[in-house]
């Protein structure tokens, strides 16, 4: 590493709970709640609408596989590839900081620690 810059340091780790923060709170903003009421007024945290934002993209494009055409899930395909509060846009942000950022030594060397590290350099 270069000890002469002042860098910051991510972590793969922290950088799948940046983003995994940052989808849930895009998720919880652009409507679909996380905390919900429940019939006694109650508020409640709720899970099943984490698991259906991973289910429902995919049950979206099978629909329209079977029942519209290639316009239609192009369509779909682009607006959900800027939707954010989906959670593949956020799978797929985190496999390209990876591949590019990470591998710059390809093929891996788990010998070095420069694998572990996203360098950004502070001072330009």
């Amino acid at each position: 590493m270069r000890e002469n810059y002042s860098s910051i340091l991510f972590n793969k780790n922290k950088i799948l709970i940046i983003l995994t923060l940052i989808y849930l709170y895009n998720f919880n903003n652009l409507g679909n709640s996380l905390i919900r009421i429940d019939s006694n007024g109650n508020n409640i945290f709720s899970p099943l609408s984490i698991i259906e934002s991973f289910i429902g993209p995919l049950r979206s494009i099978l629909i329209i596989i079977n029942h519209g055409g290639i316009n239609e899930l192009y369509q779909y395909l682009k607006f959900e590839s800027t939707n954010l509060a989906n959670p593949y846009f956020y799978i797929i942000l985190y496999i390209l900081l990876i591949k590019v950022v990470y591998n710059k030594d390809y093929p891996y060397n788990p010998k070095t620690s420069r694998n572990n590290y996203i360098l950004l350099d502070v001072n330009i």
